[in-house]
């Protein structure tokens, strides 16, 4: 009974745990939202969700991943105090980035005209509480992480309902519920924090060692974000936002496989750094049975995806995405891909291959950008499938001429 006890109040199962919150307040209210909203309209609400995951990846290399590994180096409050002040002014660009775009007409979303105020709050809430969130998970602060997702999913899945409930639901409203839900969340991380904002005087080195560390990685998190929505997001802009929404809502469904797909690397990358250290031969072999006995059950699940794609894409979205579930189909074809390619991904990291895994992603983004554009005028959404597939194959291509070069083969 103690055992149990330990494993339950354990840092890593409060980590799983906050995971699997933040995955299923993402996974339920886009189900809601597809159900409640016209096609058309949650299309737009999944375009300023993929715009804040750019957000979001900008955060990450400015602010969070410099922290992770400068923590040490700085033990005081002012320098958390400067982390979150920086976040703030992030937030405060993008949003007004986002007003810009809106007013200038650069890409038309002239029907956002009558919701920018609740969108524009949304997001400057969402990549706060993303920021404490990740903030907390670093500073070894599991339970406060965990306390701010149930109260944003708690807050948000309930007025969702409620909404959906009573038919009242609208674009406008689903900002303004997903705006007070995350707000709720990051006014919760700013109680837990409680930030001075007294000591200014190390700011300087802090703002230049961020930009020095964090550069390249941004760099890095703008290429990887492009290269994997470039077809996705142009998708919206060629094919109207009901393309764009059916694709999204189709992508939450194997969301909830990425899950496992993180899983799996997150236990299998330790394991086999560690056998490569004392034997090449026996991290390759512990890759191919790993690799092999996965794909039976994950393969397993990907076939009866592809074999009732109707019902899935009823399932999630109702009557109305029905002649989308041929998107269902393609996807479960690409998922099947990169879990086959995932043993690649993994003998890269091994092999700490940092240069060339940045270099298979610009290869993908210049693929992207000859060819999208062709893809989605003749092959419409089936043109993102076929895209996505196409980079996929080709960083496994590239990654594994060289790992052979390195005369690490997995597959013979």
């Amino acid at each position: 009974m103690s055992r149990l006890r330990s494993i339950l109040t354990s840092e890593k199962t409060k980590v799983l745990f906050d995971q699997a919150i933040y995955s299923g307040n993402g996974f339920v209210s886009a189900i809601i939202l597809a159900r409640a909203l016209q096609p058309a309209d949650f299309g737009i609400y999944s375009g300023m969700l993929m715009l804040l995951m750019l957000g979001v990846s900008a955060g990450n290399a400015l602010v969070i991943q410099p922290f992770q590994v400068s923590r040490h180096r700085f033990p005081g409050s002012d320098y958390t105090d400067f982390l979150l002040a920086f976040q703030v002014a992030l937030v405060a660009i993008l949003c007004g980035s986002l007003f810009l775009i809106n007013q200038s007409r650069i890409i038309d979303i002239s029907s956002w005209a009558p919701v920018v105020l609740p969108a524009l709050m949304f997001a400057a809430c969402f990549l706060l509480h993303d920021f404490f969130r990740k903030f907390f998970l670093a500073e070894n602060r599991v339970t406060a992480a965990v306390w701010i997702d149930i109260i944003v999913t708690s807050v948000f899945l309930i007025t969702l309902c409620i909404g959906w409930y009573r038919h009242t639901l609208d674009l406008q409203g689903a900002w303004t519920i997903a705006a007070l839900s995350y707000f709720s969340g990051a006014l919760a991380g700013l109680l837990l924090q409680r930030p001075v904002w007294k000591r200014y005087a190390q700011w300087s080195v802090y703002l230049r060692l961020h930009l020095a560390q964090g550069k390249w990685l941004l760099m890095t998190a703008l290429l990887q974000w492009w290269s994997a929505n470039i077809f996705i997001l142009t998708s919206g802009i060629l094919l109207g936002a009901e393309a764009l929404g059916a694709f999204r809502l189709v992508q939450s469904l194997f969301g909830i496989l990425s899950m496992l797909l993180q899983t799996y690397e997150n236990y299998v990358v330790p394991q086999v750094s560690r056998l490569f250290q004392s034997s090449s031969e026996d991290s390759r072999r512990y890759l191919r049975d790993t690799g092999l006995k996965s794909l039976l059950a994950f393969g397993s699940l990907l076939i009866v995806i592809a074999l009732f794609p109707e019902v899935m894409i009823r399932l999630l979205g109702g009557s109305a995405y029905m002649s989308y579930g041929y998107v269902v189909r393609g996807m479960a074809l690409l998922y099947l891909i990169i879990f086959i390619g995932y043993p690649v991904r993994v003998a890269i990291r091994i092999h700490v291959m940092n240069r060339e895994y940045f270099l298979g992603y610009v290869i993908t983004f210049v693929a992207g950008m000859i060819s999208f554009r062709y893809l989605l005028e003749n092959f419409a959404l089936w043109g993102v499938i076929i895209g996505l597939i196409m980079n996929q194959l080709i960083l496994l291509t590239f990654w594994q001429y060289l790992l052979t070069k390195k005369s690490y083969v997995l597959w013979r």
